[in-house]
């Protein structure tokens, strides 16, 4: 074999292994891993998925009023779509006792609403109050002062003290009634 056809059978060689490779790697974007994450990052209804957060779970946290929840993605999400004009967005929050969906939905901060999920013996629970009313609450009820800094302090701690404060006016006695926030709740 002559050395001419050396060179031509490495050149080819060499030039089937980079076609090859560009090819794998232009099928491995279409076919890959990165079209599925694009199918997860929305639900069937259409909402952002923040994703599932098992903050809650964490023994550090359980002083929620004391714990840096700008440290969990799935929380800065959820404050990031709802202060981006209530973006429609869901998350899984796991607990000791039961997993809860936590919600926004809206088509801006205005009637942006908060929503939170629970099932519970095959029985869907769920309260929903809007933006405008969990803002205002803790200048309404002295019970939610402690709120006030999560709402303040990033966006995952924002979304922590809406969720927070959603989840506590579950089963609360309300003298002037949750309505007047413009909840609404199934749950008593």
């Amino acid at each position: 074999m002559s050395k001419k056809t050396i060179i031509i059978i490495v050149s080819i060689v060499v030039g089937v292994l980079i076609i090859g490779s560009v090819a794998g790697i232009i099928i491995w974007k279409v076919f890959g891993e990165e079209p599925e994450r694009r199918f997860r990052d929305k639900d069937d209804n259409g909402l952002k998925d923040c994703g599932v957060s098992d903050i809650f779970l964490n023994p550090t946290h359980m002083d929620m009023f004391n714990a840096d929840f700008d440290q969990d993605d799935v929380m800065v999400c959820m404050g990031k779509n709802i202060k981006n004009n209530c973006k429609d967005s869901t998350a899984l929050v796991k607990t000791d006792d039961f997993d809860m969906t936590y919600k926004a939905s809206g088509t801006n901060t205005s009637d942006c609403k908060i929503r939170i999920e629970v099932y519970d013996e095959g029985m869907l629970g769920y309260v929903e109050c809007p933006l405008s009313g969990l803002i205002l609450l803790p200048s309404i009820s002295s019970d939610y002062k402690r709120f006030e800094d999560k709402l303040s302090n990033g966006l995952g701690n924002y979304a922590s003290g809406l969720f927070m404060m959603t989840f506590d006016i579950i089963g609360k006695d309300w003298d002037i009634g949750i309505e007047i926030l413009g909840c609404t709740s199934n749950i008593d």
